[in-house]
């Protein structure tokens, strides 16, 4: 999608690390389509450990191709900030359909949506890269939030920002847990080594809560949250749910992975076998119609023009002077560079990490942070992309070589071997993020 540019509508989510925001992708032919952009908050685009993992979600996700997976569609960069841009899933999220629907799910639709959920993990889970070697994916954030439910009744599993898979770029930070408390497994929150069945225990997790209505581990603090998923004390399912469904759904959240099963086909098979026949005969068409009744009723695919929001008015004045198709960093910037002329600061006026953040080579060619820039060369030619692809790709992006001339099938090769070998030499080709 090198040919394509992009512009937001409106920001649809935020986390952590990153927001989401709703836009379109305009082809040199001039085709849409609605798309959603992932970018990473402004607060850490200079901040390396979290641009790397911004790039391990790139890697991982450009090689994976599901039903059950919202698919990365695009990896790029626009005034020094990376984005992702992913297929436009036009429905809610888990978490907001539960809020709407009220507490405790129907046996048919709550099975359902969590064996989509584990078709889409077995694929992953099983994922291999073009060489055929095991990418060894562990999502390690199940939650609500990150299962989307579509108006055409599709559940897609979405935000591998945190999974674990090897060749990441990224090691977790000593100490440091990080995901959504309330939906980790023991060992996870022990600091140990986690393999898939952590999945699975947080595929359990959405069970227990969509079938009893309630939060398992969720306290009133994060520290008394991780005390409750440590001790993995869960109460037993309503009455009105099958002994033998609750039973699948006890064994998913054993406290001892061992104890669990050890797949995500094998989980998914036993739920199917242990459900009566009317919830078995619960399918996309029937959520589709309880997604209906809880969704606004404006058309989701009519993209409105270009918002910005949170932006100063007079911004937003010069913004209106912008290509609707353009992107919208390209056009923030561009937008505060014509403020700054009518204030008279010139590039003399401006800070030095201001300049530098600004800096163009000659023809308005502009340069990015090497390391970060390495990092994302490999995430593209590791995604399947050849290296005259790739540096048309940079091309198109306004991005030069060191020496200020466009990229080559040549430069890039040259320039992949030698950032390999560095990794090699250091023990970081194979590394995978460690608690």
């Amino acid at each position: 999608m090198s040919s394509a540019r992009y512009a937001v509508s409106q920001k649809i989510d935020a986390g952590g690390m990153a927001e989401i925001w709703m836009g379109r992708a305009r082809t040199n032919d001039g085709f849409v389509r609605p798309v959603a952009i992932k970018r990473i908050l402004p607060h850490l685009v200079n901040d390396e450990h979290f641009a790397r993992l911004f790039l391990d979600e790139a890697r991982i996700t450009l090689k994976l191709s599901h039903g059950n997976l919202v698919q990365t569609l695009d990896v790029g960069s626009a005034a020094g900030v990376h984005y992702l841009v992913m297929e436009w899933v036009d429905g809610l999220n888990l978490r907001s359909f539960l809020r709407q629907v009220g507490p405790g799910l129907a046996l048919g639709p709550a099975t359902y949506i969590a064996r989509q959920v584990l078709e889409g993990l077995a694929y992953a889970h099983d994922a291999t890269d073009l060489e055929g070697e095991p990418l060894q994916i562990v999502h390690r954030d199940i939650s609500p939030p990150n299962v989307l439910l579509s108006r055409h009744g599709e559940v897609k599993v979405a935000d591998f920002g945190l999974a674990r898979a090897r060749g990441r770029i990224s090691r977790t930070r000593p100490g440091i847990i990080q995901g959504k408390y309330a939906y980790m497994c023991p060992e996870l929150v022990a600091g140990e080594p986690v393999d898939r069945r952590a999945d699975l225990f947080a595929v359990g997790i959405l069970l227990w809560e969509m079938l009893a209505g309630a939060r398992l581990f969720r306290a009133d603090s994060d520290a008394a949250t991780l005390d409750r998923v440590r001790a993995c004390e869960v109460p037993p399912l309503p009455a009105m749910v099958p002994p033998v469904v609750a039973a699948v759904v006890m064994r998913a959240l054993a406290r001892d992975p061992d104890a669990r099963y050890p797949t995500a086909r094998a989980l998914h098979d036993a739920l199917t076998d242990a459900l009566p026949l009317d919830a078995v005969r619960f399918t996309g068409f029937d959520l589709a119609d309880l997604v209906a009744e809880v969704m606004p009723d404006a058309p989701p695919d009519v993209i409105a023009p270009p918002l910005f929001v949170d932006v100063p008015t007079a911004l937003v004045a010069q913004l209106g002077r912008v290509a609707p198709h353009a992107d919208l960093l390209d056009a923030l910037t561009a937008g505060i560079e014509r403020l700054e002329a009518q204030a008279g600061i010139d590039d003399e006026r401006r800070s030095g990490s201001d300049r530098r953040k600004r800096r163009r080579a000659p023809g308005g060619r502009r340069h990015t942070d090497r390391s970060v820039f390495v990092d994302r060369v490999l995430v593209l030619l590791d995604a399947g992309m050849g290296n005259a692809e790739v540096a048309e790709h940079l091309n198109a992006e306004g991005l030069t070589t060191r020496t200020n001339t466009p990229w080559t099938a040549k430069a890039i090769a040259q320039l992949a071997r030698r950032a390999r070998q560095r990794r090699r030499a250091s023990g970081d080709e194979d590394a995978s993020s460690v608690l």
